[in-house]
């Protein structure tokens, strides 16, 4: 009967393994406050890795460079820096951050920054991104990302992942001409 108890503890703790490692608000406002930090003083920003980016997202980003570059084009994500969506940048100023826990395994942030000191910058050097954040790996990953378009645009861009989504697509299903 012990043995029982035990085994049954033992597979409800390993079942619930992946719900370990909820996470709260304040760890994703560290997480991305750290990841905005590593641009400061024109540093080389978080990188694309592991310790950023979602494994999933990190797939898809490789996924679509191996097409893009078989087909001689640059990938998506290939030419600048996929967190600020920029190619350089004199740092890294957040003028509004707003994060919201949507569960214990997704977050979503809202970011007005801009990669230019105040001094310096105008209104369209303002960006403003929605981060989506899932766990892994004990803690937050970038899941996802969408630049919000300036007010009175009309772009509407889809988010980097439905991107790369759309690009694999038309990599393997090239149209017809």
């Amino acid at each position: 009967m012990r043995h029982s108890l035990f085994l049954a503890l033992a597979l409800f703790a390993l079942h619930a393994m992946p719900f370990a490692q909820a996470q709260d608000l304040a760890s994703a406002k560290s997480f991305l406050t750290g990841l905005f930090h590593t641009y400061e003083n024109k540093g080389k920003g978080p990188g694309m890795g592991p310790k950023v980016l979602h494994s999933s997202l990190i797939a898809l980003m490789k996924k679509e460079e191996v097409l893009a570059n078989k087909s001689g084009d640059i990938p998506t994500f290939g030419d600048g820096d996929f967190i600020c969506d920029c190619a350089e940048w004199q740092g890294f100023w957040v003028i509004n951050m707003d994060v919201q826990l949507k569960s214990p395994q997704l977050a979503e942030a809202t970011v007005e920054f801009s990669v230019y000191p105040p001094k310096t910058r105008n209104s369209h050097d303002i960006k403003k991104v929605v981060y989506t954040l899932a766990p892994e790996n004990g803690g937050w990953r970038i899941y996802d990302m969408l630049d919000l378009p300036e007010p009175g645009s009309k772009n509407n861009y889809p988010s980097a992942r439905h991107e790369l989504e759309e690009n694999i697509k038309l990599y393997t299903n090239p149209p017809k001409k």
